[in-house]
């Protein structure tokens, strides 16, 4: 199935292709986020850090099928953190404008509503996780250290292990036009602290833009 649609993403997204040499876009882009006044030993094990970040989220990606990948890699000055957007075809089997008469649910670890973007009536599933920054930082390390070998991190303090850590995952399912019971699928996923709600609102902002090409 061939999908044309078109998403406006703010500053500060950028489009990396699942396909083709994917190591190079990351190469590529890293080398203009991390500053030239910083330490050349640092700006590395920057860039080698951020490849191995994009590298889960690509792997995610490959997994789901996915048609492209965006990545919000600043700039930081806006406050929000690190996010990712996917695009991928999924058959529901069903027309989401035709399952708008059901009622929103709302509940403590997230909710399902509809609303309108630009190409059509939307079904939003979110979900939201809490965690502490101990618990993530030590699962992010002992993957970082199965690559890196040797490397030499830096540590956390008592107060940092336990400031709380929100995670948020959002699926945006818009009806393709032409095909009926297939959907284009946007899964939206961030993490932060307090601003995680601000980051939801963002992605909100992104699937509204969506048309078709």
């Amino acid at each position: 199935m061939t999908v044309s649609y078109s998403l406006t993403l703010p500053r500060g997204w950028h489009r990396f292709s699942p396909e083709g040499d994917f190591d190079e876009q990351v190469d590529r882009l890293g080398r203009q986020l991390m500053t030239a006044d910083r330490d050349a030993a640092a700006a590395v094990l920057s860039r080698r850090r951020f490849g191995t970040a994009m590298g889960r989220v690509r792997e995610t990606a490959r997994q789901a099928g996915a048609l492209d990948l965006f990545a919000f890699v600043g700039p930081s000055r806006t406050g929000l953190g690190p996010m990712s957007l996917v695009t991928s075809v999924v058959h529901l089997g069903t027309c989401i404008a035709g399952s708008l008469e059901r009622p929103s649910t709302v509940g403590a670890a997230g909710s399902t509503t509809t609303f309108e973007t630009a190409g059509g009536p939307c079904l939003r599933v979110l979900t939201r996780t809490s965690t502490d920054v101990g618990t993530w930082w030590r699962a992010l390390a002992g993957h970082l250290a199965d690559l890196e070998p040797g490397r030499d991190d830096v540590s956390l303090s008592s107060v940092d292990d336990r400031q709380a850590l929100s995670t948020a995952d959002v699926g945006y399912a818009i009806d393709i036009p032409g095909h009926r019971g297939s959907q284009l699928l946007l899964s939206f996923s961030t993490m932060g602290g307090p601003l995680v709600g601000a980051q939801i609102d963002h992605g909100d902002s992104i699937a509204r833009t969506l048309t078709w090409t």
